[in-house]
């Protein structure tokens, strides 16, 4: 109906309607592909940004990292903390503040640590500011606990942060073994405290700050630097975790709404996460978007009144043809356009009168080739419908000889016989209902022998039915459908029942089991598109295949629909013409 008033158009609103369209597609083309550029341009830029957060976050990280190695090993290689760490203690105070004076020379400004503590085989901490609480048999096995994770062969040891009440703030410990000069001997454990203010100072001066989140974390999950205080020792989501484990090293979406991208720690094994969401990243190519739309729209209503314009005057010396060919309705009338004179017009009319004979030549070509597709959608429908199932049947046979299970074995292989017989005994594309049922009877009995006699089969159709033509194999892949998809894995049989009934208008076939249902999802969807596998290759195509099968040979007003419930079973309706005439495949 819509092309049959284009047509009635002049070709001046005509020429005017196209550009407006070319001008629009113009417009709408432009503004996804510059929308696309820039949508694309500004992810990498904030991906490049992302990145070099985290490298600066682990520079700083490496930086501190081995400041605090390097200090830590001078303290411990000093010949006063050496001679301290080896011999017999009095327990004097002067001592203790010896130790500390000597540590104290080793924390200075120009280091990244604040505090140094010397723990002892005699478990002693010295370069504390409380001496006897530390010392107590708590604190012994705190040090135990130190030392069972630093893995044989390993001296050194980063533990997780924790908030030191004497410094107010949050601190990492970095653990090192002391050993005698002299004799290799382990004399105990160096304590630095490393104030994880350090990397949050990194963080607040990276690109994005404000509008993103980079922190460390263990793992875990837990973590471990954050520029707030209170996220630090809280754990990330599982999903999330899960996440960044996947991506690591690397950058990608999380949740469809995230940038993120993370950074493994050397050694530690920690992980740096620098996280924007992705609707502030892609605020300004939102603006640049709407901008086109706008000068869009602008250029829009230029072109239309232009378009308008100009084709009043082109169109002009047409308009008298115009009222000759009016009378014509379609081109099979070949109502011709009378020819008055020889100028431009007329010879436009003469090739005008030779275009209808040959546009007639050409639709009846065409309706002869539309049939001839129908057919060849038809057999190539029927050829992908044929039984799937027989490399299956013959296994079970093979089972069954192995079992010594002669008599079922000669049983299913006469079913198979017969079943193919039924179906291959004619090329006519229509049979009757009985003789379809027949088909399905027999391929539902070979079924039985597969598994075990679990399908309870059963037909309610009344006998002025059982006359109807019907495609061939129409049933026996809804049936094979119902089986496959509907039987679980206990012993319960499944209930498979055929009735009939019909309307004005319809015949309909009813195929109801009580297997396992389906989502509403698969039914929404099992009869729009042909199934894929991720090869991309056709898979079941039975019930796909079925549904085209009936709409190309009645109507698109007829074929199968489908409803199932989980849980709860399905029924697949087949709805047919009432009257339904012999007909074979030309």
């Amino acid at each position: 109906m819509r092309r049959l008033r284009f047509k009635t158009l002049s070709i001046q609103n005509k020429l005017w309607f196209l550009t407006s369209i070319l001008v629009i597609f113009t417009i709408l083309s432009v503004t996804v592909v510059v929308s696309s550029i820039t949508t694309n341009f500004i992810n990498n830029e904030a991906e490049r940004d992302l990145i070099k957060n985290i490298e600066l976050l682990s520079e700083k990280i490496n930086l501190v990292f081995n400041e605090t190695a390097i200090f830590s090993k001078m303290a411990i290689s000093n010949k006063e903390v050496q001679d301290f760490s080896v011999q017999e203690k009095s327990g004097s105070f002067s001592e203790e503040q010896d130790i500390r004076r000597i540590l104290t020379s080793f924390v200075v400004p120009r280091t990244y640590i604040e505090k140094m503590h010397l723990y002892l085989e005699d478990s002693k901490l010295y370069y504390s500011s409380n001496y006897y609480l530390e010392t107590s048999p708590p604190f012994k096995d705190q040090i135990s606990e130190i030392e069972m994770n630093l893995h044989p062969g390993q001296s050194e040891l980063w533990g997780m942060p924790f908030y030191s009440t004497e410094l107010t703030q949050y601190v990492f410990p970095y653990y090192r073994k002391i050993y005698f000069g002299k004799s290799g001997v382990q004399l105990g454990l160096m304590e630095s405290l490393v104030p994880v203010r350090l990397f949050i100072s990194t963080i607040d001066n990276s690109v994005l700050s404000e509008i993103g989140n980079l922190y460390l974390i263990d793992e875990q999950g837990t973590i471990i630097v954050h520029n707030d205080k209170d996220m630090i020792l809280e754990k990330v989501e599982n999903s999330r975790l899960e996440f960044i484990k996947e991506n690591l090293n690397s950058s990608a979406i999380f949740d469809r709404t995230i940038l993120c991208s993370t950074k493994v720690v050397p050694k530690t094994g920690w992980i740096i996460v620098n996280e924007v969401p992705q609707s502030l990243i892609l605020g300004a190519a939102h603006n640049m978007k709407l901008r086109f739309f706008f000068i869009g729209v602008i250029a829009l209503i230029f072109t239309i009144f232009l378009s308008f314009r100009l084709s009043s005057l082109f169109t002009k010396p047409l308009r008298e043809m115009e009222k000759s060919i009016t009378a014509m309705e379609d081109i099979e009338s070949k109502k011709y356009v009378p020819i008055y004179s020889m100028d431009e017009i007329g010879m436009l009319g003469r090739q005008y009168n030779h275009m209808i004979d040959r546009l007639s030549q050409s639709a009846e070509q065409g309706r002869k080739k539309e049939i001839q597709i129908k057919e060849y959608e038809l057999a190539l429908l029927q050829s992908q419908i044929n039984p799937h199932f027989l490399n299956n049947t013959l296994e079970n046979i093979c089972g069954l000889i192995e079992l010594d299970r002669r008599e079922d074995s000669i049983s299913l292989i006469g079913d198979t016989a017969d079943f193919y017989r039924s179906i291959l005994s004619t090329d006519n594309l229509m049979i009757t209902l009985r003789q379809e049922l027949i088909i399905a009877e027999l391929f539902v009995k070979i079924q039985n022998v597969r598994s075990n006699n679990r399908i309870d089969f059963e037909v309610d159709i009344a006998e002025k039915y059982m006359t109807k033509q019907i495609i061939k194999l129409t049933l026996q892949p809804l049936i094979e459908n119902a089986i496959r998809h509907g039987m679980d894995y206990s012993c319960e049989k499944l209930k498979v029942l055929v009735t009939s009934f019909e309307n004005e208008q319809e015949l309909i076939l009813r195929i109801k089991d009580s297997g396992l249902g389906m989502d509403r999802e698969i039914v929404d969807n099992i009869l729009k598109r042909e199934p894929k596998t991720i090869a991309g290759k056709t898979k079941h195509v039975g019930v796909f295949a079925t549904n085209q099968r009936l709409k190309l040979h009645f109507g698109n007003q007829f074929g199968l629909k489908y409803f199932s419930e989980k849980g709860r079973g399905t029924i697949v309706e087949i709805h047919l013409p009432r009257e339904v005439e012999d007909e074979e495949v030309r």
